[in-house]
Order: C-alpha cells, then sequence, then structure tokens
C-alpha cells in the first residue's frame, strides 16, 4: 500500500452512522480482511499522494496515479 504502511500501528476512535458501519463489517467479511484493513485500503485509495501545506493558508495536493492491481 505505498509509503503509508507501516509497522506500528494506532488506535483511532470514529462516529459513523450505524448503516456505514453494517455495510463496511459485511464488505471486510465478504473480501475476507478486517475492518481495519478495508478502512485503511479505502483510505489509502482515497487519499492524495501528498499534501504540502504552506503557512499562507494555501495547501499543494498531489494526486498521482496508482497502479491497477
Amino acid at each position: 500500500m505505498g509509503s503509508m504502511t507501516t509497522t506500528t500501528k494506532k488506535r483511532l476512535t470514529l462516529f459513523l452512522n450505524p448503516s456505514v458501519i453494517k455495510h463496511s463489517r459485511a464488505t471486510a467479511i465478504v473480501e475476507g480482511i478486517t475492518l481495519t484493513q478495508l478502512v485503511e485500503k479505502a483510505l489509502t485509495e482515497y487519499l492524495p499522494e501528498e499534501i504540502v501545506l504552506k503557512k499562507s493558508g494555501e495547501s499543494k495536493i498531489s494526486k498521482k496515479a496508482k497502479a491497477t492491481k
């Protein structure tokens, strides 16, 4: 999963719509992965490759094309 892969995981608490949680859990089961893996996969595919925040309030987002599997 690219440069975001790490061996150390951190706990994160989120508040989500119950229907999103139900759908996510079912999808993870169907794909044979954990809910954590599903969320990490979805975020990695959604997030830009790089984001640079500048003091002036402007930001630069760089989204490179991802290789298809």
